[in-house]
């Protein structure tokens, strides 16, 4: 009996060494890991808790231990701050929220990820819980970083474009589920590019958010200021009436003109144009209402900057606008393939000027072979910013025909008249673009005469004096068109070094007609003669206006009575040069 005591006593106790030697391992396993480990009794008082969650809790384990885990841990939901009880039954609540959240003794906060497990005794029965705690402080810190740099614009804070768009969506629902009409803006500043480039994007960046600032001030909840990247920016305007929609962007133009922007002593001048649409329950879909609102405030900039456009998707302001568009689109297939094509007009002396004399006009070709005049898409073209394009095309194709036909006289054989736009005129580029072609086609100069609008002269004087100097240079022509159209031109005449005054048409057209308009043109050919520069009159329509033309003095003369426009091909520069060569 003694014997089979001993050996019980033995197997006991190596049965407790092995248990606490398995206790000392596990324990620290658990001292060592990241995660906070605490585990408790069927009540739910604390029994063990490792360091981790000792520093998470604030309370160190030997206080802890017996407490109830709800007074040592503190946890709430991380949405609704409310306070969550520890039970097993939580177990799948824990598993997949990671929004929870740990106040400490301290009134620390930890955003934490919570895994409850039951103990379970050798019968089965539950003997207590383990709950595993996971830090995720710094992650979701790093993803709140992240969250408000996808919602926010880092120069001014403000929200951005994305979270402009989600609130315009739930602006649009609204509206058709309860009635409510919101309004859209599109803020698009004036003058913004000026202020970059001359005073550098320091003062265009402070510039912004001195805008930002003030409109905050104006734009205050419900109602939404957003910024969508470089001088544009959004509001959306809560339930409001069209009238309150008129005061408020109003209000938005007076903050921003009167906004008195200065750097390094420089006074800044800035506007704003303002694309307004009202969201009410006839309001489709978000993209719509976007591409409504964009076009608005586009059509403001075009007609003047410095205002406001409101606007419904379907206003006829908007039709006009796709309409230009599609032109746009059509301009540019027309140059990628080919799709113009070049004319001429004669320009006929009224004198004793014998050499061939002619204005090179463009055409475009439709899909099927009908030829389209300039007047249809002109409009869209200079709106768009196509006109340098088409110039160039125009520049090219000419050059390179009139090129391909050798001389065969060393005097000009020909004098071709060739627009350009003002758009050309103020790039830089274009000059050099010209001198590369002469070169390339072994063009005379002095068989092209280049026409440039007084409108064009005027509002980019400088250029244009440089322009013309240089090719003067080269031997090349200069007509100034529309003369007569603006008053301002008599007074940069004598800037000019222009070889041809074309007297606006508008003014010829109704010579037999209209007494103002025949003075006009009288002057402009006694101007003509003190200051030595030929006249052509166009829109000579009919031989009334001819006659009157002619008694008047008038040098030249272009228009369907003299010549209607006519395809322009080799053959019509070979028959020209026949009739200068045996004049």
């Amino acid at each position: 009996a003694g014997i089979c005591l001993f050996e019980n006593l033995s197997a006991q106790k190596q049965a407790e060494s092995a248990f606490k030697k398995e206790r000392e391992r596990v324990l620290a396993t658990l001292n060592s890991i990241a995660d906070a480990v605490i585990t408790t009794d069927t009540s739910g008082q604390i029994e063990y808790m490792n360091p981790v969650a000792e520093k998470l809790s604030g309370w160190a384990s030997h206080q802890a231990i017996g407490q109830s885990f709800q007074e040592i841990f503190k946890l709430v939901d991380g949405d609704s701050r409310e306070p969550i009880e520890l039970s097993i039954e939580l177990e799948n609540h824990y598993a997949q929220d990671e929004h929870d959240i740990l106040i400490s003794r301290s009134g620390s906060e930890y955003a934490v990820w919570c895994k409850v497990t039951p103990l379970l005794d050798p019968s089965g029965h539950e003997g207590g819980s383990v709950v595993v705690m996971h830090n995720l402080t710094e992650l979701r810190g790093v993803q709140e970083v992240v969250a408000y740099q996808a919602a926010h614009d880092d120069l001014t804070g403000l929200k951005n474009r994305k979270y402009f768009e989600e609130k315009v969506q739930v602006a649009i629902e609204d509206a058709v589920l309860h009635g409510h009409t919101h309004a859209v803006c599109y803020l698009d500043l004036d003058q913004f590019k000026v202020i970059n480039d001359t005073c550098g994007h320091a003062a265009g960046d402070e510039l912004i958010r001195q805008i930002s600032r003030q409109l905050q001030q104006l734009i205050t909840s419900p109602n939404l200021l957003c910024r969508f990247g470089g001088d544009e920016f959004g509001v959306l305007l809560w339930h409001v009436t069209s009238e309150q929609v008129d005061d408020i962007s109003e209000q938005i133009r007076q903050v921003i003109v009167n906004l008195n922007f200065e750097w390094m002593g420089q006074k800044c001048e800035v506007g704003v144009s303002i694309g307004v649409v009202l969201i009410d329950e006839s309001s489709n879909n978000l993209a719509e209402i976007l591409s409504t609102v964009d076009t608005a405030c586009f059509v403001a900039k075009e007609s003047g900057r410095n205002r406001i456009q409101k606007c419904r998707p379907g206003d006829p302001v908007l039709a006009v606008h796709y309409g230009e568009m599609e032109w746009v689109n059509r301009i540019q297939r027309a140059i990628k393939e080919g799709k113009f094509c070049l004319y001429s007009q004669k320009i006929e002396s009224l004198g004793d000027d014998n050499l061939p004399h002619f204005e090179v006009l463009v055409r475009m070709i439709d899909d099927r072979g009908g030829v389209i005049s300039p007047t249809s898409y002109i409009r869209a073209a200079e709106r768009y910013r196509l006109m340098p394009a088409i110039d160039r095309w125009v520049v090219h194709h000419a050059f390179a025909l009139l090129g391909s036909v050798p001389q065969v006289s060393d005097q000009p054989e020909y004098l071709a008249n060739i627009n350009i736009s003002g758009q050309s005129l103020s790039e830089e580029s274009f000059l050099e673009y010209v001198l590369e072609q002469i070169e390339a086609f072994n063009i005379d100069p002095q068989s092209i005469c280049f026409e440039i609008t007084e409108t064009a002269v005027i509002e980019h004087i400088s250029r244009a004096k440089h322009f013309m100097a240089t090719l003067k240079k080269k031997g090349i022509l200069f007509a100034l068109d529309d003369f007569g159209s603006g008053l301002s031109s008599f007074a940069y005449l004598k800037q000019l070094e222009v070889d041809f005054l074309k007297i606006d048409g508008a003014l010829v057209r109704d010579i037999a007609h209209n007494e103002l308009d025949y003075a006009m043109v009288r002057a402009i050919q006694e101007l003509g003669k003190q200051i030595h520069v030929k006249t052509i009159a166009e829109f000579v329509e009919n031989e009334v206006i001819l006659e009157k033309l002619e008694a008047l003095g008038v040098d030249y003369v272009q228009g369907y009575a003299i010549h209607r426009p006519s395809p322009l091909g080799v053959n019509v520069i070979k028959r020209l040069q026949k009739v200068a060569v045996f004049q």
